[in-house]
């Protein structure tokens, strides 16, 4: 699963580059973003919820949760933005 997704992303990244709508270096910031935002995200969620690695997980939906809040922030930004 791991090495789907970082293949999808490394063609990803090749079509932008290839197709001259991103720049690498932009290409390089998001990914290092993107660990970085993640890396946070979990920080927080295991120190917030006391995670420890153990069988049943009870939090599981929290980043989820996150995720989707800041999914639909985005967008609603994106609309008002367009109206504007």
């Amino acid at each position: 699963l791991i090495k789907r997704y970082l293949c999808e992303y490394g063609v990803t990244c090749y079509s932008r580059s290839y197709l001259g709508v991103h720049y690498p270096g932009d290409l390089l910031v998001g990914a290092f973003v993107g660990f970085v935002g993640a890396s946070l995200c979990y920080w927080l969620f295991s120190r917030l919820c006391k995670y420890r690695r153990k069988e049943s997980y009870e939090h599981i939906y929290v980043p989820i949760w996150v995720g989707g809040i800041t999914i639909s922030g985005i967008l609603a930004y994106a609309l008002v933005r367009a109206m504007l």
